[in-house]
């Protein structure tokens, strides 16, 4: 509970609440005065441009190891590459 109070406050989600809970506290205090965060927000943060584009990067990479697979069925290609075997499934189903 006190991660969500503190970066509650820091973040300001309280709206016009109190925030002597924080700025009197022996520890707390200490972290807010140098903006301490211990997760990351804002508009950068988990935005929709960059979750599509890991998203595709992924994707990509799982096609150029299934297309090795297909030409070279004894080629090398690692699991992790392959661990989305429901999109193949849909694909070429």
């Amino acid at each position: 509970m006190w991660l969500y109070t503190y970066e509650s406050t820091l973040k300001q989600l309280n709206g016009d609440q109190s925030r002597a809970h924080v700025t009197d506290h022996p520890y707390f205090k200490h972290l807010l005065a140098k903006n301490v965060e211990f997760y990351r927000s804002g508009p950068t943060h988990l935005s929709q441009s960059s979750v599509l584009r890991s998203t595709r990067l992924d994707t990509m990479r799982r096609l150029l190891a299934l297309a090795r697979l297909e030409n070279d069925p004894d080629a090398e290609v690692d699991e992790e590459e392959l661990d989305a075997d429901e999109i193949f499934e849909e694909e070429y189903a």
